[in-house]
């Protein structure tokens, strides 16, 4: 017995000092590595006695970006960021989102960008492959309807009165009416759409007394749930801007700012004007704010255009998002410019006559001579006489720049 106490003592005194050499190896080895990371590894390296070189972390601050998606399609680049609203009662609620399009001009959002998910029907022109004929809006019986720029056929009733019946051109499958003095679509999913329904969504023709468009005022399903939308209308600019949307205990709110860049234009002698940018979109659910987009712009140019620099989402708590920013490139373009310049003599009699064109020069016109896909300016080089006749002309690839009148130069 005496044996075996002896042997046991010895045994735990050899496992003792086993496992304290096997910690001291631990440590040494630890200590090995973390040095060797320090130095692979500088700037990740950290000191515990230097507390104020450690990055300060704003833990109030939102982790993430405020989501968007971007697709090509019919040669333009298209970017959009949809707007989160509270849910509605059986899904309904509106689908707002901002949208970019290369294709698209200066509008309510600025130079490229706009409002999506809004919906109208509005006056539109007659075209040879429907009517057989061409013909502008004049706003009378003999102009055409079109729905979210897809044109209506009228497949009953009379063009433009009251019991007509329409479908779309690329069939939706949607049954268009139009009763009264407004419209009304119902789709496949059950939803019904009213157009122009409301005062403030009957907008008219500056100067006139016809509705010039029909902007969707309420949107139904089948259990009657519905989403209104709300306008204010400027009748002395021909002006017209989405102020309010309201579903159930849920709404969405639109707040505009005066622009430096208004733009004028003309549908049939009567004024269309565009004074208002959008600033913010706030969400609410019963009446207590949810979410908040603020919108910045920056002017360039001459004349000066808005250009939407950053989107920021937050909370009701005042915590946002990163900025979503967009940087603009903001050279001037021209038509592709080669410095050749090539002449030909037409070798006869051409038909070539001096017609009205925004090109300055008499008997000027654009068309790709040279059958790289590019407009080549052709024109006199040295015009002495309005008469038809013999030319001698210059087909120049030079750079076209659009002038403030919009006039090539």
């Amino acid at each position: 017995m005496m044996k075996i106490k002896i042997l046991n003592k010895l045994f735990t005194i050899s496992t003792l000092a086993l496992l304290k050499r096997i910690k001291t190896l631990l440590a040494t080895s630890l200590t090995t590595l973390f040095l060797g990371l320090s130095s692979l590894f500088p700037y990740q390296a950290f000191s515990t006695t230097d507390s104020e070189s450690l990055p300060i972390i704003d833990t109030s601050a939102l982790v993430g970006s405020t989501t968007g998606a971007l697709s090509i399609g019919q040669g333009a680049a298209n970017y959009a960021i949809p707007i989160t609203v509270p849910p509605g009662i059986s899904g309904m609620k509106p689908e707002l989102s901002i949208n970019y399009n290369s294709n698209s001009g200066n509008g309510l959002l600025g130079v490229g960008f706009g409002l999506g998910g809004l919906s109208a029907i509005h006056r539109c022109s007659k075209t040879i492959a429907i009517d057989g004929v061409k013909g502008g809006v004049n706003y009378d019986d003999n102009d055409r309807y079109c729905l979210d720029g897809q044109r209506l056929i009228a497949i009953s009733g009379q063009n433009g009165k009251s019991g007509s019946e329409y479908r779309t051109e690329i069939e939706t499958f949607s049954r268009v009416k139009f009763t009264g003095n407004h419209w009304t679509a119902e789709t496949k999913s059950g939803q019904t759409f009213e157009y122009g329904n409301t005062d403030d969504s009957k907008i008219e023709a500056q100067g006139k007394s016809i509705v010039r468009l029909w902007a969707v005022n309420k949107i139904t399903d089948a259990s009657n749930n519905a989403i209104n939308y709300i306008y204010n209308e400027d009748k002395a600019r021909g002006e017209y801007i989405l102020q309010r949307i309201n579903y159930g205990n849920n709404s969405v709110r639109l707040t505009y700012a005066d622009r430096n860049d208004t733009h004028t234009s003309y549908l049939a002698g009567s004024k269309l004007q565009q004074t208002k940018r959008l600033n913010n979109i706030i969400t609410y659910a019963n009446d207590n704010s949810i979410r908040t987009y603020d919108l910045e712009y920056q002017y360039y140019g001459t004349p000066k255009k808005s250009q939407l620099t950053s989107i920021q989402e937050c909370t009701n708590n005042g915590r946002c998002l990163p900025k979503t920013k967009f940087r603009w490139s903001n050279k001037e373009t021209s038509f592709g410019v080669n410095g050749k310049q090539w002449q030909a003599n037409l070798g006869g009699d051409y038909n070539w006559k001096n017609h009205p064109t925004h090109i300055n020069g008499k008997y000027s016109m654009l068309i790709d001579i040279n059958g790289d896909g590019l407009p080549d300016r052709v024109f006199d080089r040295n015009p002495k006489t309005d008469q038809q006749g013999f030319l001698s002309i210059l087909i120049q690839a030079m750079a076209l720049t659009m002038a403030n009148n919009g006039k090539l130069t």
